[in-house]
């Protein structure tokens, strides 16, 4: 397990990165949670124009708005 994942997972981790993040201004909470993104288009055939993003996310956990993490290392990708 990484370090990061150490410290989500225990009370004084999640201390120190909230201090890190609040004194100088670095660590893992100032990160987006979705690292990457794609945007795609429907062919120009279709009446509309819909697009598609795709989202994904350097974590992974059982449920879309539950906060616990998987203490294994994944990603999770998601459409919208």
């Amino acid at each position: 397990m990484t370090l990061t994942r150490r410290a989500y997972h225990s009370l004084f981790g999640r201390a120190g990165m909230g201090r890190t993040t609040c004194l100088r201004r670095r660590g893992p909470l100032t990160m987006a949670p979705s690292q990457l993104g794609i945007l795609t288009r429907a062919p120009t055939r279709a009446r509309a124009r819909q697009y598609q993003f795709f989202h994904v996310h350097t974590t992974s956990a059982r449920q879309v708005r539950r906060t616990r993490l998987h203490t294994y290392p994944a990603f999770t990708t998601s459409v919208v």
